[in-house]
């Protein structure tokens, strides 16, 4: 059944076009709805979602398909229909409401709000009869008790703006010992035999890895490097790593990385080439190498869109049926690899280890690269081309299957971070490949995306966005990435005109800076504090004033960083997963403002070789004078010392400060 008045048909959104032929008359986020509303005196239904969420294509098959739902919706109700990667200040606002309401949230979000968009209801998915009761629930309330719901509409919007409303206690010391005290706190949580946390599902979070790979290694914490590497193995060796053609999954169901949530985030990938890089630069090896090598090509081979940018999503679902595409049968993968079944059995565990159900199995590994070929006699490279073999047949069928849809949404902060991710990838790897298609990418994206002064977040022909503070640190935050592998000045010159422009658009009365900009539509700006499955914005934006504050030897942007760290400093080790971005940046300030400064020219090669020893715990930078050849000088906490001809002292030097 269709509704001919439905009005998402002409949006760009994939996630709006999925809904485009419900029976309800779905309004996309517009003025006209808010009208409509109002001059009905009816309540909104704010439904909130994105194309790859397969918990929203089961609430539109059993709610919104569904023809007593939309009518009963359609009468009563004026609904609207959000895709959050397109709007995410529309989502911070009614998520924030849902929490508040029901201390959980997620997708699908379902917002019920008076008719100038004040919440008075919300959750998550909801099945159908609950959800015709809460229809009906509301609507009596509505029209026999609306004063006593305006005044619930009315704290609750003060909670919203509120919410992350942070005190700070302007005498609070930084101190060392609250980095260690987050470390502990968090470690208690750790699962020691699976990596991350202890329990399901498991989410993997790049984030969370490089912080703690930083500490481990600034503080001489073995066992925490240790966790932080076993994290890694374990999930790309798991089901919620794409063995045959690389790229990490949305999330782990169990606590053993095997069961993935099958749908694939461009922002997840992107992370992930980071944190592999780093370890990789830790640890090399055969494994972290492949790994990277196989994302990049995946990402190249199945995300990148024909102007050279990247997607945002592939769903979870084909044809109906979660996780299809991925899965195997035992007598499929004997027909397909014939002679090389044998040993593939081992290494993709075709066992009780890989069985999933319905005589299904998941490939994932138990062994590393080096155990499994020193098991079976094989040279590093037999072994890889033994691999790249038996990958290559696998994928060959399964392109043959119904594909999942991916959603082609070209957003700028995700690209950003695909970009910052060849660049680790190309220092990890001595590839500069990797780094040409980062430029590239950039390129692309400037020239798409960046006025003379805004950025949007989305921008085709039939739908432009403008950006919002993810947007606009992402960028800034790659061109301070761009500087640190090229030292080439121009790239920081367009960091410092757009955390400028950052500034103006976005900062709030005190030291923080709102998620967006104005929308008359929306009744609260929000704030983005807590570090999640992408760090927030707010994190992101205070590390780029720091790391610049360093390149340019500026203490003003020393001191605003060390401003922002202070509305989350006091409670920050409760919660330590959800400041580790932060924690990046309580180290920088612990350890102080570090750099090491080329004083005559040096090579590429010799440059990519200090970065690689050095990145994340020094910032580069170049002060050519005439007449000196080899000279290096570290500067450190506004004192710069004499300047050394051989690096390897230079290294001695900065460890010796950072162990002070």
């Amino acid at each position: 059944m269709s509704y001919s008045g439905n009005r998402l048909s002409k949006e760009k959104s994939l996630y709006l076009q999925q809904h485009a032929s419900n029976p309800i008359n779905w309004f996309p986020w517009s003025e006209d709805a808010f009208k409509k509303a109002e001059k009905e005196n009816k309540l909104l239904l704010i439904s909130i979602g994105y194309s790859s969420c397969h918990w929203c294509h089961v609430m539109e098959k059993e709610v919104f398909e569904n023809p007593q739902a939309a009518s009963y919706l359609n009468e009563h109700f004026i609904c609207i229909k959000v895709d959050r990667e397109e709007r995410p200040d529309v989502d911070h606002v009614y998520m924030t409401a849902v929490q508040l309401m029901t201390q959980s949230g997620g997708w699908p979000l379902n917002c019920f709000t008076l008719p100038d968009g004040r919440p008075v209801y919300g959750g998550t998915y909801f099945p159908l009869q609950q959800f015709m009761n809460i229809l009906t629930s509301l609507q009596k309330i509505y029209h026999e008790n609306r004063d006593e719901m305006d005044q619930y509409a009315s704290n609750l919007e003060k909670g919203i703006k509120t919410a992350d409303y942070i005190k700070v206690n302007e005498t609070q010391i930084i101190e060392e010992s609250k980095l260690h005290t987050l470390v502990e706190k968090w470690a208690s949580s750790f699962d020691w035999n699976d990596g991350g946390q202890k329990r399901a599902p498991k989410f993997p979070l790049p984030n969370n890895y490089e912080f703690l790979l930083q500490y481990g290694k600034y503080f001489g914490e073995e066992a925490i490097v240790e966790f932080t590497h076993l994290t890694l193995h374990k999930i790309i060796r798991g089901g919620i790593y794409d063995q045959p053609e690389g790229g990490l999954m949305r999330y782990s169901v169990d606590m053993y990385w095997k069961e993935p949530h099958f749908e694939k985030m461009l922002y997840d990938n992107g992370q992930f080439l980071s944190v592999i890089a780093k370890a990789c630069n830790d640890r090399p090896s055969l494994e972290y190498k492949w790994v990277l090598e196989q994302t990049v090509s995946w990402l190249e081979t199945k995300m990148q869109s024909q102007a050279g940018l990247y997607k945002s999503s592939i769903d979870a679902d084909a044809n109906g049926e979660e996780g299809s595409y991925y899965i195997w049968k035992k007598e499929e993968l004997q027909a397909i690899l014939k002679e090389d079944f044998e040993k593939a059995e081992e290494f993709y565990q075709i066992n009780g280890n890989g069985f999933w159900k319905n005589g299904n199995y998941i490939l994932l590994r138990t062994s590393s690269f080096h155990e499994f070929s020193e098991h079976h006699q094989l040279p590093a490279d037999t072994f890889k081309s033994w691999l790249k073999n038996i990958n290559s047949k696998l994928l060959d069928v399964r392109s043959r299957r119904i594909a999942p849809v991916i959603d082609d949404k070209i957003i700028f902060s995700w690209n950003c971070m695909i970009a910052i991710g060849l660049i680790d990838a190309a220092i990890a790897l001595n590839d500069v490949s990797h780094f040409n298609r980062a430029v590239v990418l950039v390129e692309q994206l400037e020239n798409t995306f960046v006025s003379p002064d805004l950025i949007f977040r989305i921008n085709d022909d039939a739908n432009k966005i403008e950006g919002f503070l993810d947007d606009y640190v992402y960028y800034v935050k790659v061109c301070i990435q761009l500087h640190q592998y090229t030292l080439d000045d121009k790239w920081i010159n367009k960091a410092i005109k757009w955390i400028g422009k950052i500034q103006e658009l976005f900062e709030t009365k005190g030291e923080l800076f709102y998620y967006s900009g104005e929308d008359a539509l929306l009744i609260a700006k929000t704030l983005e504090i807590n570090d999640n499955v992408i760090p927030s914005s707010n994190s992101v934006l205070a590390n780029c004033f720091w790391d610049l504050g360093v390149i340019c030897s500026d203490e003003n942007w020393l001191n605003k960083a060390k401003a922002m760290l202070q509305h989350v400093y006091e409670g920050m080790d409760h919660y330590g997963s959800g400041y580790s971005n932060w924690a990046i940046l309580l180290q920088k300030v612990i350890k102080g403002d570090l750099s090491v400064n080329y004083l005559s020219e040096i090579s590429r090669k010799e440059h990519l070789q200090q970065l690689k020893k050095l990145q994340d715990i020094v910032l580069f930078k170049k002060d050519i004078q005439a007449g000196i050849t080899n000279s290096y000088q570290i500067c450190h906490n506004k004192n710069c010392f004499l300047p050394e001809k051989d690096f390897g002292t230079i290294l001695e030097k900065i460890q010796q400060l950072l162990n002070q």
